[in-house]
C-alpha cells in the first residue's frame, strides 16, 4: 500500500495532485502511466533504486506542476531486526514543452522506511509546497517523538534550492494518551550551516536529540 503524501499550495495555484489523481503537468494520463513515467526518471539516476511514492507541486515558483520521487532501494539493508530501506528524494522539474527533467537527488534527506520507532512505522509525515519553499516533515521516536521538518528554498539566481531551516520539536502523550503536549521548535537556519545545496544535505546537519 503507498503511502499517501499531501502538499499545502495557495488555492490560485490549483497545482496540488495526490498520488490518487490520475493527472501530471497539465497532461490527461493514467496514474500507471504517471508511475512508468516516474520510474524511467529514476532509473536515470545510480544505484538501482525503486518507484515507492511521490507529491506534486510547484518547487521552483514557475506555476507548473512539478513532482518530488520518493524511491529506495531494490533490497532491504543487511544485519537489520527489521525489513527497511534506504531512500532516496529526486526532484522532477515540469518544462514548458510539457515533458520533465531531472532535477537533483538526495539519499541522506530522509530516514529508512521503518525508522519511526513504534511498529514498522514510516517516519515521513507528509511533503509540503508552499511558494518557492519545500518542506519535508518527518516524526520518530516511542514515547517522546522527534517531529523535524526540514525545508528548502529556490533561489531564482542559483537557480537551485538551498537549505534554508531545520526545525525540531518535541511531542508527548499525556494523561493517558488523552492528549499531546508539543515542546516549541527549536531552529537552526542558514546563518547557522552556511550554503547548502539540495543535493550536498547530509543528515549530519539534524541537531542532536
Amino acid at each position: 500500500m503507498l503511502r499517501l503524501i499531501t502538499a499545502r499550495m495557495p488555492v490560485t495555484a490549483c497545482l496540488l495532485i495526490l498520488l490518487s489523481l490520475p493527472t501530471l503537468a497539465q497532461k490527461r494520463v493514467s496514474r500507471a502511466d504517471s508511475i512508468a513515467i516516474f520510474k524511467r526518471h529514476i532509473a536515470q539516476t545510480p544505484g538501482g533504486y525503486t518507484y515507492e511514492q511521490h507529491a506534486t507541486g510547484d518547487i521552483n515558483n514557475d506555476r507548473q506542476a512539478d513532482v518530488v520521487i520518493i524511491a529506495h532501494k531494490p533490497n532491504p539493508k543487511p544485519n537489520t531486526t527489521r525489513v527497511n530501506y534506504d531512500r532516496r528524494v529526486l526532484l522532477l522539474l515540469n518544462e514548458p514543452n510539457g515533458r520533465f527533467k531531472n532535477g537533483p537527488y538526495t539519499d541522506q534527506l530522509l530516514r529508512c522506511s521503518t525508522c519511526g520507532g513504534g511498529s514498522l512505522m514510516d517516519p515521513l509525515s507528509r511533503v509540503d509546497f508552499f511558494g518557492k519553499s519545500l518542506t519535508f516533515i518527518q516524526s520518530y521516536g516511542m514515547g517522546l517523538k522527534t517531529n523535524e521538518f526540514v525545508t528548502f528554498r529556490y533561489e531564482d539566481k542559483e537557480k537551485d534550492w538551498l537549505l534554508y531551516t531545520i526545525s525540531m520539536s518535541k511531542s508527548e502523550l499525556v494523561n493517558g494518551g488523552k492528549s499531546e503536549r508539543i515542546t516549541p521548535p527549536e531552529r537552526v537556519g542558514k546563518r547557522d550551516f552556511g550554503h547548502i545545496r539540495f543535493q550536498e544535505f547530509t543528515r549530519k546537519l539534524i541537531p542532536a536529540n
